[in-house]
């Protein structure tokens, strides 16, 4: 909307009740105003669509990553407490997927743990047996 009146003013047109406007008349700087303000209108648009995409990218990325975890969680049969212990043990291992804790025995060892989670090193202990037969 904002744009064609913008447009109309740029070529002089007729608008209602107010007659004509011969480009000469028009003082020189409206006209090179009215196209800057049209291309800002269109670049601004453009880059509210382009980080609009982007962040729609990553929030279906995050939710393909809580959604594989929760499946492997479930395949495996672990509770919600397991879950949540996987979880702070992805956080304290700075592992970006929590899913790799699945293929990544490493992640498991009880000489590394940090100070919260060695009082569940009995626990982490058995959640690694039963992923990995270890």
């Amino acid at each position: 909307m904002v744009a064609c009146f913008v447009w109309l003013l740029a070529q002089g047109a007729q608008l209602p009740n107010r007659g004509v406007v011969p480009r000469s008349a028009a003082p020189g700087g409206w006209e090179h105003f009215a196209w800057a303000l049209v291309a800002l209108t269109i670049l601004g648009t453009v880059l509210w669509a382009a980080r609009s995409f982007m962040a729609s990218e990553q929030s279906q990325k995050a939710q393909a990553v809580r959604r594989l975890f929760g499946s492997l969680c479930t395949a495996h049969g672990l509770s919600w407490s397991d879950r949540q212990l996987l979880r702070r043990l992805a956080r304290a291992r700075a592992v970006d997927n929590p899913s790799k804790l699945f293929v990544e025995p490493r992640h498991f060892d009880g000489a590394s743990l940090s100070e919260p989670l060695k009082a569940q090193a009995a626990r982490l202990s058995q959640l690694r047996q039963l992923l990995f037969g270890k």
